[in-house]
């Protein structure tokens, strides 16, 4: 018999992949600007972290120079996106691909759920998809096929909502976790690691134990990329791996989710998990908020430190909007509205 839903798992779900995104935004970097290797940048971020391991918000990011810092408790595309598709999602009860796209666009052209008056971080997979939407044929995926080029973790990092609004029905949440990922990402990869995710996420919402995820993995059903098959194996090799082998550049689909259950699978709580994973560096603001979507379905609004709550931005906009996610409230935009 399955078990009711948990309010506050749910809630937390969300709320925590907010947080991760911003206090991973501080720790967030564009190898590409550096010169140098994107590995032996997260390794050199990793052994300064362990040394001083960031533990609160602090702001900044990596855009500093083109004259943008954001200040502490803001965040970036991962928590942006996450608020479209739960605005589109309440509005229609579905992945409508049209409605969905057309709010990725307004937050790119004019700054709609962002928390600057623009879009902050949106990465070239998104944006070669939104260049591609056209609302004459609202109803074709956009997202890239190549698998060598498009498997990036951008349909990750806004991913409860799904699990969330379809609480009770498995099956469901898993079909629209993959339709919610073609809109981007759409490549075997990225569609089976949005369902892993959903199925992690959906057992923490329904009372799941960190051991009992982990040991569940193996049960998401129609898997069939490689590396996410093998992320979900009992034997999986992350279950073994050290930090200075876990990978978050580049930001590829099934390395992010290896990071992040990997950072739940060591340690003993929220925060102990999110921590873990701004400090390994590299694409931290999603891996971040891929580990804090997770981790909030597994341990619920009470293991979220008060600092992180109160001084996230626009906190209770995004409460609100799984709370009305969560019973299927009906949608009213003016009380949404981030500004």
């Amino acid at each position: 018999m399955m078990k009711t839903p948990y309010k506050d798992r749910a809630l937390a779900s969300i709320l925590g992949g907010a947080i991760g995104d911003a206090l991973g935004v501080t720790q967030e970097v564009l190898p590409q600007a550096e010169g140098i290797d994107a590995v032996q940048l997260q390794v050199l971020q990793q052994r300064s972290s362990r040394a001083y391991p960031q533990t609160e918000y602090e702001g900044g990011g990596p855009w500093a120079n083109r004259g943008l810092t954001l200040r502490p408790g803001e965040w970036t595309d991962d928590t942006a996106m996450m608020l479209c598709l739960s605005d589109s999602i309440l509005n229609k009860g579905e992945i409508d691909i049209a409605d969905l796209m057309a709010r990725f666009a307004d937050w790119v052209t004019n700054g709609y759920n962002s928390c600057q008056e623009f879009a902050v971080g949106l990465g070239s997979n998104v944006k070669s998809a939104i260049s591609k939407f056209d609302p004459e044929n609202p109803n074709i995926l956009c997202g890239g096929t190549d698998s060598s080029r498009h498997a990036s973790n951008g349909s990750l990092m806004r991913l409860a909502p799904v699990p969330v609004y379809w609480s009770h029905d498995l099956d469901t949440a898993l079909a629209m976790s993959r339709m919610q990922t073609a809109t981007t990402h759409n490549v075997p990869e990225c569609l089976d690691g949005s369902a892993l995710m959903a199925f992690a996420v959906w057992c923490g919402i329904n009372g799941a134990s960190k051991e009992e995820m982990i040991m569940s993995l193996r049960n998401c059903p129609d898997l069939h990329d490689p590396s996410i098959v093998e992320i979900a194996s009992p034997t999986a090799h992350w279950l073994g791996r050290h930090a200075d082998d876990i990978r978050t550049l580049p930001g590829r689909c099934s390395w992010s989710l290896e990071a992040a259950f990997w950072c739940i699978h060591t340690s003993s709580g929220f925060k102990e998990s999110v921590v873990k994973a701004i400090n390994l560096g590299g694409d931290a603001d999603t891996v971040g908020s891929i580990t804090g979507q997770i981790a909030g379905a597994l341990y619920g609004l009470e293991a979220i430190p008060e600092s992180w709550l109160g001084n996230l931005m626009y906190a209770d906009k995004i409460r609100t909007r799984a709370e009305s996610l969560f019973r299927h409230d009906p949608y009213d935009e003016l009380t949404m509205g981030l500004r």
